[in-house]
């Protein structure tokens, strides 16, 4: 398994020392083969797109023994676990500007994440998601006539969190009363109490449909 504190500090000395803000991305579980290609595909996008004004890095969380090609900037830690496992353990190092939570079967190919993140910055938001077309929860399905909406949710499927509200999430998990993590996008508005929005002129696709990795009972417990 790849040291969790080296991945934190995974972005060059070279890329800090050029100023960019850190922008680091985070898979959080990925074990299926069949999501390999759009996966990397999607990393792939991610990087071109912030190439000019961030310096990118990103972990990938692998739960099985599947073969995966490291991409450019990226680190692999093997093990087993759920997103919530790897999400808790998760250690930045202090230069990360901006932190990505990307589940492995989202495609964000019709995000431009340059206009994304200047968007993000220009309205202050602590967390921002893209939209999510056809999505259960209407809040997230795309408003044509909007640039953003803010909101007290943002589903969890890709969100770009401010370093410090990353840390406020991190710090809120607790995998003793929750651990397949239902609820903790909920509650972030409750217990962080920052400025979160959705991004309408941005979006991103599902490509799986809903999995439930928990039972209700113990997901309840949360609130």
């Amino acid at each position: 398994m790849a040291d969790l504190a080296a991945a934190g500090g995974a972005a060059t000395s070279a890329e800090q020392q050029e100023g960019r803000p850190i922008f680091k991305l985070l898979v959080p579980g990925h074990g299926n083969a069949n999501r390999s290609a759009m996966l990397l595909a999607s990393v792939r996008h991610i990087a071109r797109s912030l190439s000019r004004e961030f310096a990118f890095v990103c972990h990938i969380f692998v739960y099985t023994s599947l073969a995966l090609a490291t991409p450019h900037g990226c680190l692999i830690t093997r093990g087993p676990g759920l997103w919530t496992d790897f999400m808790k353990q998760e250690q930045l190092s202090g230069s990360s500007d901006y932190v990505a939570l990307m589940m492995d079967d989202v495609a964000p190919q019709n995000v431009d994440f340059r206009s994304f993140m200047r968007t993000m910055q220009q309205h202050r938001l602590d967390l921002a998601s893209a939209a999510v077309p056809d999505w259960h929860w209407p809040v997230m399905r795309p408003h044509a006539d909007c640039l953003l909406r803010r909101s007290v949710y943002v589903d969890m499927l890709f969100a770009v969190f401010t370093r410090k509200a990353y840390d406020c999430f991190q710090r809120h998990m607790n995998l003793s009363i929750n651990h397949g993590g239902w609820g903790y996008d909920a509650t972030f508005h409750l217990l962080c109490a920052m400025p979160m929005g959705i991004l309408d002129q941005h979006f991103v696709c599902h490509t799986t449909g809903e999995e439930r990795s928990y039972d209700d009972r113990t997901a309840r417990c949360w609130f």
